[in-house]
């Protein structure tokens, strides 16, 4: 018997055997005497005395039970919001410093936003706070909570994989709050879903409060979609997203405060801490500045030459950092971070000849708390440590971060493998994300054996997905890793769990039909377009659509890009939309400029902007260079004047388009028709779109072992008197004039 039911059992019984008891005295006595009368209505009090006691007895089993994975108040039970005394005692378990217990210290200033989360609050639901990772948003939403849901249960599970539990116990604590300080920790593999969100909302009196840092946020954006092959992190990013979508409150906390916070906050400057921050609150933002992180990140860096005395706590720093960047983002041992450490020591300018400092003082600089906030290393319980936010995120912002070094996969599959598949799964599948792919079949080989139902066979899946994209990058003979791949496919397909039986029938489309087995690559892509599954079985028909095109089948190609048009997920109709204009440009412009405006107005700026280039192409071939030039004008003004995010983002495709083609004979027809693609936009001469194109034409003679022909794109790049284009050609001659003459 479950240890939970056992105090029901016991009040159940006892008041049978009351009522029992009661039944047979009266009817061997009957109610002769007044006294039975006060005796029955005594005994009858007892019942719900008892349900009360296993209430309350079931309700502290559940907390002792759970204790390792939820804060729990004094007395072994589920707190009280009115029981937490400031921020520490919420966050100390999993918190982002350990460093909560000095920042009560700090008085609450209150925001501009304080009002609205208090409202929301109030109102019930789903709220949902962003801002960047030191904005401040976790200690404005947990002074709103304290104000307005004193009296509600907290739920607060401070490991990732506590989620389900959370919710069970978030609908047995009425009036509850669910706590999800970084949300995003909570998503991905068996973690929260859309369907467990509604199902909680639905019976009333729970209140889910969520933050998410603003760079986290991204990644569920209108990005979320995969591009070229990649897609399991499309997918963890797609649900996510629903997750999200599922909010009934967004409140957005600025980094910068107003000037109004900034006066309240002036009303408390005899405090050192909160002065100090005002005096730097121009540059960093108050909140920012008291979590210290610009700071920190400043001493990480500066810590790492060979003249620092931090040298090993800087390693120690970095081995942290590169944790949470390779898709894990609980704490994790002592022990594995002093192993791992060693590997950037070794790593460091100088390498076996430096001296840093002992273990312990290393220790002891990467856990320092700058003005009794955060860390660079943060403590969570447990002997569990994981890197600062701030420095992760500053990372992951450098033009082209490196992946973390194979030492760092391999310690995390040996962690993992035998105590968290799930946390094994998004560890495997940012390394494919990565490109990392010998770690990425690892770990997801694991879990694909190890594990049960829907986790192993999504895993497999995606592990069909590494063998095949090892194949085709060389690192294993093709032939070989094509059939392995498709093995995994096939299990996987025959799983029974929708979401990986359409991924898998729709990988094994693509794997087929590069095998030219045309007739079964046709059936799976058809089985996976009719699965019902909202991405996949567009996606599925999408790419039928690319494959009967690339056989010659123009009208079969046309009805499958029109299915997913009419039934495809959102992004994937647009993605559909511009390839039926691709379709058609050769054999009805007409119907082909249809199809790229419809993209154009269809509301993705990233997708809007790939049309209206090829639109514009197209109109130029049409001889319409007016109607080519104002389509130039709409890529453009979807950008800023540097052409950042949506204009780089498109031109950058085409050049991933021009190399993978490239890679491959059979798509040779593909590789020309994105060097046709350069061409066209530099000759129409629009003044923020030519001088880009140039830069990627550019690189593509270079390429092609055309030094002469890549100089003069760039040198009309640079005559082209953009700022952005004049830098990078600028860069590209210089790199071209710096190369060894060949002869």
């Amino acid at each position: 018997m479950s240890r939970r039911w056992w105090p029901w059992t016991v009040a159940v019984v006892c008041s049978l055997v009351l009522a029992a008891a009661v039944i047979a005295a009266i009817v061997r006595e009957g109610l002769e005497y007044a006294g039975w009368l006060g005796t029955i209505l005594a005994l009858l009090a007892i019942p719900p005395a008892l349900i009360g006691w296993a209430r309350r007895r079931a309700q502290a089993d559940d907390a002792g039970r759970l204790s390792h994975v939820f804060l729990a108040a004094t007395g072994d039970r589920l707190p009280h919001v009115r029981d937490l005394t400031g921020l520490s005692t919420l966050d100390h378990r999993y918190g982002r410093a350990g460093a909560r217990a000095d920042d009560d210290e700090v008085p609450f200033i209150r925001r501009d936003a304080s009002r609205e989360l208090e409202e929301a609050l109030r109102a019930g639901g789903f709220l949902l706070v962003t801002g960047e990772s030191t904005a401040g948003k976790t200690r404005a939403v947990f002074e709103a909570m304290r104000a307005c849901l004193g009296g509600h249960t907290l739920v607060a599970p401070y490991r990732s994989n506590a989620v389900h539990q959370a919710v069970e116990l978030a609908q047995r604590s009425r009036p509850s709050v669910l706590w999800l300080d970084d949300i995003e920790r909570y998503l991905g593999g068996a973690g929260l879903t859309a369907g467990m969100v509604n199902d909680l909302l639905d019976g009333g009196g729970v209140v889910i409060l969520a933050t998410i840092r603003t760079g986290a946020l991204d990644m569920f954006g209108s990005r979320a979609d995969e591009t070229g092959e990649d897609e399991r992190e499309s997918e963890y990013r797609r649900v996510g997203r629903q997750v999200l979508g599922t909010a009934t409150h967004r409140v957005s906390i600025p980094l910068h405060w107003s000037d109004k916070e900034v006066a309240r906050a002036g009303q408390v400057a005899g405090n050192e801490k909160v002065a100090d921050a005002l005096a730097h609150a121009d540059e960093f933002g108050v909140a920012e500045y008291l979590a210290a992180g610009p700071q920190l990140l400043e001493d990480w860096h500066g810590a790492r030459t060979p003249s620092s005395e931090h040298l090993r706590g800087a390693a120690l720093v970095a081995a942290a950092v590169d944790v949470r960047r390779a898709g894990y983002s609980a704490g994790v041992t002592l022990d594995l971070l002093r192993s791992l450490h060693e590997h950037y020591l070794r790593a460091s300018p100088g390498g076996a000849l430096l001296r840093p400092e002992p273990w312990e003082s290393a220790l002891k600089w990467a856990t320092h708390r700058p003005y009794a906030m955060t860390s660079m290393l943060i403590p969570q319980g447990d002997d569990l440590y994981r890197a600062f936010d701030y420095l992760v995120d500053a990372t992951e912002a450098r033009p082209e971060p490196a992946a973390p070094p194979r030492e760092v996969w391999d310690a995390l599959t040996g962690h993992l493998e035998d105590t968290d598949l799930p946390a094994l799964f998004d560890v495997g599948s940012t390394a494919y994300d990565y490109g990392v792919l010998g770690a990425a079949e690892r770990a997801l080989r694991l879990v694909a054996d190890k594990g049960e139902g829907e986790l192993s066979a999504s895993a497999r899946a995606m592990l069909g997905l590494a063998l095949e994209t090892r194949a085709e990058a060389g690192e294993t003979p093709e032939a070989d890793g094509y059939a392995a791949a498709r093995k995994e496919y096939e299990r996987a397909a025959a799983s029974g769990w929708p979401e990986a039986v359409a991924h898998a029938q729709m990988r094994l489309g693509v794997l087929l039909a590069k095998l030219d087995e045309r007739a079964e690559s046709v059936a799976w892509f058809k089985r996976a377009r009719d699965s019902g599954h909202p991405w996949y079985g567009g996606r599925a028909s999408r790419h039928l659509g690319y494959w009967l095109d690339w056989w010659g089948d123009l009208d079969q190609a046309r009805e499958a890009f029109q299915h997913t048009i009419e039934h495809g997920h959102p992004r994937q109709s647009i993605k559909a939309m511009i390839a039926m204009g691709d379709l058609l440009a050769d054999h009805d412009p007409d119907a082909a400029a249809a199809a790229y405006r419809r993209a154009l107005s269809a509301g993705d700026p990233e997708l809007a902007t790939a049309a209206a280039l090829y639109l514009g192409i197209l109109l130029d071939r049409a001889g319409d260079r007016r109607g080519a030039y104002e389509a130039m004008d709409q890529a453009a003004a979807l950008s800023d004047a540097d052409g950042a995010p949506w204009l780089i983002a498109s031109l950058d495709f085409q050049l991933d388009d021009y190399a993978s083609a490239g890679a491959l004979p059979r798509l040779e027809g593909r590789k020309a028709k994105s060097v046709r693609r350069f061409e066209r936009i530099a000759d129409i001469g629009h003044p923020r779109v030519t001088p880009l194109a140039l830069v990627y034409l550019g690189l593509i003679r270079l390429a092609e072992g055309d030094e002469a022909e890549a100089g003069r794109s760039w040198e009309q790049a640079r005559a082209g008197g953009h700022r952005r284009a004049g830098e990078l050609a600028d860069e590209l001659l210089a790199d071209l004039s710096d190369e060894p003459d060949p002869s």
